[in-house]
């Protein structure tokens, strides 16, 4: 919603069926034709200009926005290895595991389209929209003594 509203989503960028930029006025052949028919029954052929649209019209109609919910994500991966219990002579140590983690590494499937991380959006409106999904590295040693 958000992207729309700031230009910034596909449905507000590129060119239009003239071949003309969406973000043109409608005046200079911009703009975008919404489906639909006029009151007579005919195909809508008028055009409206996109900012004015997607500022002012679609903004806050939450049914454009609502997505279903459904995602694979690929949550955690550690790869590790534990030193052989001699090699501290069990004098240092008694145990030695060292870990590579990762979270967060890759979102698999997304219904809507792998563009929005559906696991990271809000559930109640407050902060204004969605933050960036966060992908974390590390490092881990446990030692046993």
């Amino acid at each position: 919603m958000f992207n729309a509203y700031a230009g910034l989503a596909e449905e507000t960028a590129g060119l239009n069926e003239l071949g003309n930029p969406k973000r043109d006025p409608v005046s200079e052949g911009g703009g975008i034709i919404l489906p639909g028919v006029t009151a007579d029954g005919k195909l809508n052929t008028t055009r409206v200009e996109t900012q004015e649209f997607y500022e002012d019209k679609m903004f806050g109609f939450n049914e454009k926005w609502t997505y279903d919910q459904t995602y694979v994500k690929f949550r955690e991966l550690s790869l590790g290895y534990s030193f052989p219990k001699n090699i501290f002579g069990g004098k240092v140590f008694k145990t030695a595991r060292v870990s590579a983690i990762v979270r967060n590494p890759i979102l698999i499937y997304s219904v809507v389209g792998g563009v929005i991380d559906i696991s990271e959006a809000e559930v109640y409106w407050t902060e204004g929209g969605q933050l960036p999904p966060v992908r974390s590295f590390g490092l881990n040693f446990n030692l046993g003594f």
